[in-house]
């Protein structure tokens, strides 16, 4: 790992966020960028408006940008104009920010960028598949958000899958009802489940700065498994017995939602990663600690 780098971070709080501090706390000097910036002794906060003279003043190397509104929202309107504007307006201003300069830009993204699948197909995509923009909330989001993140030259896309991290997140969505042995999968669950755990994805955002990788990421597990047997290993591991909701209630109690994000996935693979050698600590579900 690389020591003694200037690193800011906006979206700081959030739970990938959080664990990058954590991770990176007495190796790299840390600086955070939020609309409600509080002292900290783990990293310098600044507000919003302060983001140029940050960047000025404090010789920052590295930007990271993990900033947007949870997805997980049911999508009327107003909440998915709040999703698009979350992400797409921070990354604009950061980029302008940093333009002309030798910033390396580290900026999320998503692997709903790819075309998403109600049964798992026979190919899968990697980094160097041709995508195409479609009409797809997912699709037009992650299009946009990178669109406005390569604008500067030395950039890194995290296309990141579902992120599993003990007590949090998605991983405790799917567990609820576990104290009680009974876990509910929404849907057939024969979509592609692409995901990592928090473990890799961070051991991943120090080897892009190590080997300064550019252009897209695929952070996902090698190993690629649909819903059901996902949380069928949850339930094994749980002790749960499985619940199963129809897809057709699934569309009809979350609509667009629900069937674009709960009844499709994109079939994905990290070859990217794969070919610099990077070694995954979980590829199975079975070895998470949950």
């Amino acid at each position: 790992m690389i020591n003694n780098m200037n690193i800011l971070i906006a979206g700081f709080s959030g739970m990938l966020g959080t664990e990058l501090v954590k991770r990176w706390q007495g190796i790299h000097t840390l600086y955070g960028i939020s609309r409600k910036p509080k002292n900290s002794t783990t990293i310098k906060q600044f507000h919003w408006s302060q983001l140029s003279t940050v960047i000025e003043t404090h010789n920052i190397q590295i930007v990271i940008n993990l900033c947007g509104e949870n997805i997980g929202q049911p999508w009327f309107n107003s909440v998915k104009n709040k999703i698009y504007q979350s992400r797409i307006d921070t990354t604009e201003k950061i980029v302008s920010a940093i333009s002309n300069k030798d910033i390396h830009l580290i900026n999320a993204s998503g692997i709903g960028i790819y075309e998403a699948h109600s049964i798992m197909p026979t190919h899968q995509d990697n980094e160097e598949s041709h995508i195409k923009k479609n009409n797809d909330f997912l699709s037009r989001l992650a299009f946009d958000w990178e669109a406005a993140a390569n604008k500067h030259t030395k950039t890194t896309i995290l296309r990141t899958g579902v992120v599993f991290y003990k007590n949090g997140g998605v991983l405790q969505k799917l567990l609820m009802g576990r104290q009680i042995h009974t876990l509910t999968q929404l849907g057939q669950g024969r979509q592609p489940f692409p995901w990592i755990s928090i473990e890799d994805w961070c051991q991943i955002i120090d080897l892009i700065i190590e080997q300064k990788i550019l252009g897209p990421v695929n952070l996902v597990s090698p190993k690629l498994d649909d819903f059901n047997h996902i949380m069928s290993q949850l339930s094994k591991k749980t002790n749960s017995y499985k619940i199963q909701i129809p897809d057709f209630v699934v569309k009809t109690i979350f609509g667009e939602m629900g069937e674009n994000l709960f009844l499709k996935g994109p079939a994905v693979t990290p070859d990217r990663l794969l070919s610099k050698g990077f070694v995954f600590k979980h590829t199975d579900i079975k070895t998470l600690d949950i």
